[in-house]
Parts: structure tokens; C-alpha cells; sequence
């Protein structure tokens, strides 16, 4: 018979603000069932485990497959928002360039020169990297990210808008040639980006 649980674990850590997903499916002894855990990272602190047992192939696959289509359903509609959303930011540019008004970029430069500032971040990738950092904020310029040990600089932090930024990384710090990055945000403290190459990104403003 399916049953299904679930389970908060705490662990005290720093606390993080976005949610990582993973699915981990076993066999279970005895038969030819599966068990399914959705584990859900809260925080860095609190994770939470749904457990569904009693699973055969065909609801696992059903189950799981559902999940899929519905995902890459919501990346359908994303991805037509941000193509409207491009058009439309573009269109924007075009009419300010026509009339040498186009300073944007120094703008939010300006603007943003202190939102990112940090005593620690943490600048991770998917090929192992992990550098405590700082950010400095630069008075009407970049912010900087720093690397707390040297404080050797790992990149520029060139906002476009409080969530959607650029990261200009030194050569130290550059995977594959690539030498910038595009990250996004929902809070403006925990940013993903993803290069050409398949590497992600991660820069976690923690305090």
C-alpha cells in the first residue's frame, strides 16, 4: 500500500533563502515497489523529506513524468515572458539611443553602487569552487566581490537591476574563457547563472 510522510531535519548552519529540490528513488526489499524522497532545502538549516513508499513502475513513472511535463510547461511560459520582456527592454533602448540618451548602465552603476555590499558572501560553480568572500561596495562604481583570505578580487558586480546583474570575473576565476556571467535573484541575495559551457553559478550574500 502507497504511503507517504514527511520529515523536517534541522541542521545548524547558515541560512540560505532559496529551495533546492532533489529526488532520490530506492527499491524497497521484498517486492518490486519504490520509494520516492522529494527532499526540499528550506534553508542551509531545515530540509524536508516527503516520502512516498509502496510505489510500482508504472505510478512511479506516471508520477514522475507528470511532474516533468508540468515543469517544462512552466519553462514554456517563462521563456515566452522573456521573450516579450527582451522585445520590449530593447524597443525601450532604441528610442533612447535615437536621441544620445542611453546611459543606463553608469546609472544603475551609480545607483546600485552599495545594494550587493556584504561582510560575507560565498561565490561557488558546479565545478567545485567555493570562496568565502566579501563585497565592497565603490562609491558610484561596481561593486566588488573579494575573496576574504587575500582579498584578491573574483569579479565586478554590474547591476541591470537590483536582481538581474552581471558578474565580470578576473582570469583566476574564469572557467573556459568565460568572462562574465549573467545571474539572476529573487531577493537580491542569492544568485544563480548558468555559462555556455553547462557551468553554474552561484553568488549566496550571507550577512
Amino acid at each position: 500500500m502507497k504511503k507517504t510522510i514527511t520529515i523536517v531535519i534541522l541542521f545548524l548552519t547558515l541560512q540560505l533563502t532559496a529551495q533546492e529540490y532533489s529526488y532520490q528513488i530506492t527499491s524497497e526489499p521484498g517486492d518490486s515497489t519504490f520509494a520516492l524522497d522529494i527532499v526540499t532545502e528550506l534553508s542551509e538549516a531545515r530540509f524536508s523529506i516527503n516520502r512516498t513508499t509502496g510505489m510500482d513502475t508504472a505510478a512511479l513513472q506516471q508520477t514522475q513524468y507528470a511532474r516533468i511535463q508540468s515543469l517544462y510547461e512552466q519553462i514554456a511560459r517563462l521563456h515566452t515572458e522573456i521573450t516579450a520582456a527582451e522585445r520590449q527592454a530593447a524597443a525601450l533602448f532604441r528610442g533612447l539611443n535615437q536621441v544620445g540618451l542611453n546611459q543606463y548602465s553608469a546609472y544603475q552603476i551609480s545607483n546600485f553602487d552599495s545594494l550587493y555590499a556584504a561582510d560575507v558572501a560565498v561565490w561557488s560553480n558546479s565545478e567545485g569552487a567555493r570562496e568565502v568572500c566579501y563585497i565592497q561596495a565603490r562609491e558610484n562604481n561596481t561593486s566588488v566581490i573579494r575573496r576574504a583570505s587575500d582579498n584578491v578580487i573574483v569579479g565586478g558586480i554590474v547591476p541591470r537591476s537590483p536582481n538581474f546583474i552581471q558578474i565580470n570575473l578576473q582570469t583566476g576565476f574564469q572557467i573556459g574563457g568565460v568572462k562574465s556571467i549573467i545571474m539572476y535573484a529573487r531577493d537580491t541575495r542569492d544568485f544563480r547563472g548558468e555559462d555556455a559551457n553547462g557551468v553554474t553559478y552561484r553568488l549566496r550574500i550571507v550577512r
